[in-house]
This record gives structure tokens, sequence and C-alpha cells, in this order.
């Protein structure tokens, strides 16, 4: 969102682009350095991190002179197949370990459905 509103603020297709990808990148992590008491934001021993895979076979080159695109462009629109939280898979092949998802979504469904029953 950030990219198309600096695009349509400038009025210039050409603004945004690698500015938006910085800010995502590595405010994030100057962001976390000053909310949080522990390291986090690399991937190196004593600092936390998170990491997701994605299940992403793109179309164009992926190549260091090409992530920012795939990231702004590709990535935002495919499924996540593996996440590990502080060293810990929770979730592989695309299948949240440790949680009965049919069970969550029947009852998420059934909430919403009374829901819906109390706003009409």
């Amino acid at each position: 969102a950030a990219y198309l509103l600096q695009r349509h603020a400038m009025r210039d297709p050409r603004v945004a682009f690698a500015e938006v990808c910085e800010m995502l990148l590595k405010n994030n992590q100057k962001i976390c350095g000053r909310l949080f008491k522990s390291k986090r934001g690399q991937l190196v021993p004593g600092f936390l991190a998170d990491v997701i895979l994605f299940d992403y076979e793109p179309f164009t080159p992926f190549t260091a002179g090409t992530f920012y695109g795939h990231l702004l462009f590709g990535l935002n629109h495919v499924p996540v197949s593996t996440t590990v939280c502080r060293g810990k898979i929770v979730m592989e092949n695309g299948v949240v370990l440790g949680m009965d998802e049919r069970r969550i979504r029947a009852e998420c469904k059934e909430r919403a459905r009374k829901l819906w029953q109390r706003i009409k």
C-alpha cells in the first residue's frame, strides 16, 4: 500500500519502489530493536528469528537485482509452506502443527453465523 500511495501522491510512477522495500526490510528491525529487549531481526546466534518459506515458483528470474520486484509483486500472493518461530516448526507443508484446523474453522463459521444474526 505504501508503494502505491507514494506513487499516487507524487504522481510519478518512478518513485517509492526501492524506498518501500528498504522500509520493510530495515525499518521493521530498527523498530523491534527499540521496543523489545531481546535481539532480533538477523539470522545469527543469539538473536530471535522467525522464518517463513514460500511455495514460490517465479515466472521471471529471481536474482539479487530482481529481489525487490519479487518481494513487492510476487511473494505477497503465494502461500507460505513452512513457518519456524523461535526455533520451532509451527507450520509444515501448509499444515499448522498442533492445532485441529478443521475444528477451529468450523467453530469460526458457527461464531460468524451467530454474529451475523445479531447484526441483521
